[in-house]
């Protein structure tokens, strides 16, 4: 299982006191049997040895369990595990209406239902799927953090790539199983990173070869401190950066979940595909990142597998089943018919007005030769 198995874990998530909060959840799963509710399901399958579930306020005992901004892992209730995810914001209190007619903001229901099935795909097993099929997210990664730096602290053309190296190394390190030593590791990550960027591969190892194992953002930024000699860099803090990328996102929850993002592949995987599938959002930098980005066709690719993997996580009921809980699970054939129109729909035009990403590759190649990278 990865490091940080879910946000609570990161460095902004465990600042959370989560104690209440699990045992509020365990109390009300024994008090209404919550885990045997089709609300609490919402027809989401399991993944390895997670089950989803999700809080409505349908049941009393649900009263009593303290508001939560992520999805929260809950362990070894009568022998299982769980994901669980706050949906109260995003529905109305009205428990006589049918279960869709009570979401009072679609777009950021359907991105808490999406963010569940990721952080399933994470603790269960499928965590690979954010190095290959969902890797698009960690290239977006890297990107915004280049532009967060480069317009936070004036970074030189030269040093980008560098920067973007770092980064993938870093966002590659959080989706394994255990610390990564890089330099055991090198090739993997050299050709993982040539994978996304094109980059000669002898400049991505000489990059690589510098870098220190990373499983917190904090040791990121000292790796930066280790690749860059620009002194502004030598000043940069994890809290300087969250401070530079505040305006970066705009959802529900923005600056919690800015912070736990950096640390935890599902939650960024999800903001990119809510970026992506929704026009509010693509006004965002995180937003414009990912349109630029994607303008070789990545990002449709990445959103016709993120389709495809959501389309498979909505359980197949039985005939009997499915009559029973009509009134009370979510249209999910509306769900997953909306993640495939969104996939359609992503366009190839980017609005960023950022720095020439070729044009840094190129100077980085020009300096292999320069004190900076020797």
């Amino acid at each position: 299982m990865p490091l940080h198995y879910d946000s609570y874990t990161t460095t902004a998530g465990s600042i959370t006191d989560t104690r209440k909060i699990v045992s509020a959840i365990k109390e009300a799963m024994i008090a209404d049997d919550l885990d045997q509710k089709p609300e609490s399901k919402l027809r989401v399958q399991s993944y390895g040895d997670y089950q989803p579930l999700f809080i409505t306020g349908t049941y009393p005992s649900e009263a009593k369990i303290p508001p939560f901004a992520h999805p929260i892992s809950v362990l070894n209730i009568r022998g299982n595990n769980f994901i669980c995810t706050d949906l109260r914001l995003f529905l109305k209190k009205d428990l006589n209406s049918e279960f869709d007619k009570r979401i009072s903001n679609r777009v950021d229901f359907d991105y808490a239902i999406s963010r569940t099935v990721l952080n399933l795909f994470w603790v269960g097993g499928r965590a690979s799927e954010f190095t290959s099929g969902f890797r698009f997210s960690a290239k977006v990664f890297a990107e915004w953090v280049c532009q967060i730096l480069n317009g936070g602290l004036g970074l030189e053309v030269q040093e980008l790539v560098p920067v973007e190296i770092a980064a993938l190394t870093y966002y590659y390190s959080l989706c394994q199983d255990s610390v990564v030593d890089v330099q055991q590791d090198k090739q993997r990550v050299v050709d993982w990173i040539y994978s996304l960027t094109g980059h000669q591969a002898t400049g991505i190892a000489a990059v690589v070869d510098k870098l220190r194992p990373m499983s917190e953002f904090t040791h990121f930024i000292e790796n930066l401190k280790v690749i860059l000699e620009n002194i502004r860099v030598q000043k940069l803090t994890a809290g300087i950066f969250i401070t530079l990328a505040r305006s970066s996102w705009y959802g529900v929850n923005a600056s919690q979940v800015l912070g736990v993002c950096i640390e935890h592949p599902p939650t960024w995987t999800a903001i990119i595909y809510h970026t992506l599938s929704s026009k509010s959002y693509q006004r965002c930098l995180i937003g414009q990142v990912a349109l630029k980005a994607g303008k070789r066709g990545d990002a449709d690719a990445f959103m016709r597998h993120y389709s495809e993997m959501f389309s498979n996580s909505m359980r197949m009921e039985s005939q009997d089943n499915t009559n029973k809980i009509d009134n009370h699970a979510p249209d999910t054939d509306k769900l997953v018919q909306q993640v495939e129109e969104a996939a359609e729909e992503v366009g190839q035009v980017a609005t960023a007005n950022d720095y020439d990403y070729d044009g840094a590759k190129l100077a980085f190649e020009a300096a292999m030769k320069m004190p900076l990278l020797s």
